[in-house]
């Protein structure tokens, strides 16, 4: 079963002549453990495929499953609790949590989904020791650096072992070593975990380390090829 089908998706924004084409007829199928590239231009429909495949938006045609559910069957109610157990979300903006350290932030997900406390405290634990931060789980996020943010965001989306992870432009705020430090983490998890991660990005660096690169022009699959 795929974790992740589009079956001829478009969605366009706007009505009459003021409408926009932001995706095209796109077919596409990802399976588990993948890790994926969704690379492309800025403007050709990345952070609306990611938003589609995590039911924050609806298609205008077509239809798209995750985990084998149709997600244009389920009422809002029913998508919320289809993300909140299967997918985990990568925002350019983070979002964590300004009130919650980084441990707590993390443990986010764990709570929503009902985990009980000690394997709750153990899951936060493990993950902040195999990002490398074992010591700055007490820490708020204004006192973590820019890397440290993004690696306690990229943990809050794996923590609860969601089949699917998405992730916008997670380097696009990075230094090369910073960067270098997240993609790495990233595939730790995809081989630990076996997650699936879909990651759009500009970011050369991330198409290099990924197994599959899609590639969008204008709303269009242009490319879909294996990358190693």
């Amino acid at each position: 079963m795929s974790i992740l089908a589009f079956a001829q998706v478009s969605r366009v924004y706007g009505r009459g002549v003021a409408s926009a084409n932001a995706l095209h007829d796109i077919t596409l199928s990802l399976e588990s453990g993948e890790f994926v590239a969704l690379v492309g231009a800025s403007g050709s429909g990345k952070t609306t495929l990611l938003n589609l495949a995590a039911g924050l938006d609806r298609p205008s045609a077509g239809q798209v499953s995750l985990c084998g559910q149709r997600l244009g069957e389920l009422t809002e109610c029913g998508l919320a609790r289809l993300r909140r157990a299967h997918t985990g979300f990568v925002f350019q903006t983070l979002n964590l949590l300004p009130t919650l350290t980084a441990a707590e932030n993390i443990g986010v997900p764990l709570a929503l989904n009902g985990w009980a406390p000690e394997a709750h405290r153990q899951r936060v634990a493990e993950l902040l020791t195999a990002a490398g931060l074992g010591h700055r789980g007490g820490a708020f996020p204004h006192e973590l650096s820019g890397g440290e943010q993004q690696r306690v965001a990229g943990l809050r989306a794996v923590a609860h072992r969601p089949a699917l992870v998405l992730l916008d432009e997670p380097t696009s705020s990075l230094d090369t070593t910073h960067a270098a430090e997240l993609l790495e983490l990233l595939r730790l998890l995809n081989e630990r975990e076996g997650t699936t991660l879909l990651i759009a990005t500009h970011d050369e660096r991330i198409a290099r380390r990924t197994r599959r690169t899609l590639a969008l022009c204008d709303g269009r699959i242009v490319g879909d090829h294996a990358s190693h």
